[in-house]
């Protein structure tokens, strides 16, 4: 106690709250060793609960894509392996706790979620003329929106009529995938021809 504040400590005498600090920064920078470890802390320490917490947060807040998922999808298998575990201030599956961790480290940063918060709403960047406005584009329009000439590939009747092939849309296709990460075939693809 100091300062009128109850301070709450793990298991190896940290704050609690630096711990969760560092876990989160260990995280955005791709330190997994160090976010592991205070993972491993707060599952020891009987905040596993919490744990579980921060990183579902951090992944929405911090990472990029749909990695939220994956780290709920480590969730429920650490709650399918407790499922008839009667003392649950001992857990089993800290591993799945240690794979969030390593994944959120790996994983993609941006903070656009949380920015999005802050400057959007939180410190009005929009003015209510520009909210209105883009809610208005959002209505739906009278005119009716035509299908896009890339639509008509060999997969359509058009398309064949234009006479458009298999390895035509293979390579449309794939040049038009954005953003892009490198396939396992596109050497295929890229060397077709």
């Amino acid at each position: 106690m100091g300062n009128g504040r109850y301070r709450v400590t793990t298991a190896r005498g940290y704050n609690l709250f630096d711990v969760a600090s560092a876990l989160q920064k260990s995280i955005r920078r791709n330190k997994a060793d160090t976010a592991v470890y205070f993972a491993l802390e707060l599952y020891a320490s009987g905040y596993w609960q919490y744990a579980w917490k921060r990183l579902l947060v951090i992944s929405a807040e911090d990472c990029a894509g749909c990695i939220t998922q994956e780290v709920k999808a480590l969730y429920d298998s650490f709650v399918t392996v407790n499922k008839n575990n009667k003392k649950m201030d001992k857990p089993e599956g800290r591993l799945f706790l240690a794979k969030a961790a390593i994944l959120l480290a790996q994983a993609y940063k941006c903070r656009d979620a949380d920015h999005a918060i802050i400057f959007l709403y939180d410190r009005q960047k929009l003015t209510d003329e520009e909210v209105s406005e883009f809610l208005r584009e959002l209505q739906p329009q009278e005119k009716i929106q035509e299908i896009p000439e890339y639509a008509y590939d060999c997969h359509t009747a058009k398309g064949r009529a234009a006479g458009k092939t298999k390895e035509d849309f293979l390579k449309s296709e794939s040049a038009a995938l954005k953003p892009k990460v490198q396939g396992l075939f596109d050497g295929f693809i890229e060397s077709d021809g």
